[in-house]
This record gives structure tokens, sequence and C-alpha cells, in this order.
């Protein structure tokens, strides 16, 4: 089973109560809250008056996106990010995995990484929570292979995976890195961009119409419940995304 939600990110210049009222607008079941920008760490009088007006319009928070960096300072203190995920009423944390990608990582920044990883994950198993790795450039789960070594070899039941399409990647070598995850896999993000030279554009999600709807029957073969989270929209404008989220909401009916 796949539901539909919204990643608060899409509309960072948006008050948190503005986000739940246009979630629950286009007809979404959840909300993926951000911690840079809506719901910090450690703010809990925020997080349980967002959880009240969720719980109002029928919403609920599968994820909250920390962006904690695993194995890197700096971070906020990671019991923090557990203690909001919880009054959030989340099931689970995205996290971030390292600050280089999976070919450019040391031997040494791989065991700073381990280590922190093992410790993250016994703090959020022990509170019944799982881990979400971001499926992203720049960190060690930037391809599936790598993905999947790093799931393989920590073998924690509390360890996932997001996936999202690569833009760099044509439609058989997404389906081919969202088949590889699949057993793993918590949560799609779903957005239209296609390269304009070398800058990234934006297209109403109907325009994946020939893609998405292959990404997301392969998805629903997933051994667990997952999310389908929207992730930005045209001109960061809530109008295109009434529009994507019914796109969405079809494919997923």
């Amino acid at each position: 089973m796949i539901q539909h939600g919204l990643c608060s990110v899409t509309f960072r210049q948006l008050t948190p109560a503005q986000v739940i009222r246009i979630a629950a607008d286009a007809e979404l079941a959840g909300i993926h809250w951000g911690a840079d920008v809506h719901v910090p760490p450690g703010n809990s009088a925020l997080a349980r008056e967002l959880r009240t007006r969720m719980d109002d319009h029928g919403l609920v928070c599968p994820t909250y996106g920390t962006y904690y960096r695993v194995g890197a300072e700096g971070n906020a203190p990671f019991e923090s990010l557990l203690e909001t995920a919880e009054l959030l009423g989340a099931r689970g944390l995205r996290i971030w995995v390292g600050n280089q990608g999976s070919a450019q990582i040391s031997a040494a920044e791989l065991l700073d990484v381990r280590c922190d990883l093992d410790r993250i994950l016994a703090l959020a198993s022990g509170r019944g929570l799982s881990l979400l790795m971001e499926f992203h450039g720049g960190t060690i789960t930037d391809n599936a292979e790598s993905t999947v070594a790093l799931l393989e070899d920590v073998a924690h039941p509390a360890l996932r995976t997001a996936w999202q399409p690569d833009i760099h990647h044509d439609h058989g070598q997404r389906l081919r890195s969202l088949e590889l995850m699949l057993p793993w896999l918590d949560e799609v993000h779903v957005f239209q961009w296609r390269m304009l030279g070398d800058e990234i554009e934006r297209l109403p999600l109907k325009d994946g119409s020939g893609e998405w709807p292959d990404y997301l029957r392969l998805a629903a073969g997933a051994p667990q419940a997952l999310w389908a989270c929207l992730e930005f929209v045209r001109g960061d404008e809530p109008a295109n995304l009434m529009e994507d989220a019914a796109t969405l909401r079809k494919w997923l009916a």
C-alpha cells in the first residue's frame, strides 16, 4: 500500500500552519516535516501544536526530515531529534549518510559513518522508530549499489531507504535502481524534472505519465507499506501542488 503526502521543504517560504492547510486542501494524507525551517529540533511546543493541527485535518507525519549528517560534525543532538519526531507522531527519521559521495569517501570517513550509524540506529530502534536514508548525491547513498551494500552490511531492521529518480538517468536505469532498493524501500519522493542545459527545470507531474506510473507500480511491491511524498513544484506555487497532488492521487488509485 502506498499513501500520499507532502514534503514540507516544498514550501520553505510558508509557515507550518500554511503547509498543513495546503496539504489538507490537496487531499493528501500526511506531511514529511523538515527540521531545517519548519520544525527545528527541540521545539517541543511547536511539535505538539503541529501534531494537534494535523490531527484536526486528518493528517499524519510519516517521517521527520532531520538533515542529520551521519558521521559528520555540527549535527543537532540526535536525542533531541528523536524527541521531536516522537512528538510529531513520525514513524521514522530521515538522515543523510556522510559528507562524501560513495566514490570519494575514505576508509577513515566510512568508519566514522558506520560507528555513528550504529549508535543512532540503537537509539532510534530503542524507541520503536526507523531511520530513512536519503538517496542523494554527495552522500554514500548516491546510487543504488552503494545504498544496497550499506543496507546489507548494517543488516538492521530499523534501517530503510528513500528513493527518488536520478535526473541524470534514463527510465530504465531508474527502474533498475528502484528494483534493487525495493526490499528496504520506505518512501518515494515524487517530482518531475528535466535538465535544460545546465539548469533543472521543474515540470508538472502529469508530464511524467510515461514514467511515474511504472515507478509507483514497482514500489507497490515493497514488503512494507510506504509513502509517496510530493517534493518541490513549479515556481514553489501552492496552486501547482494542487494539480500535482491530483495527478498523484489518480495514479495511486
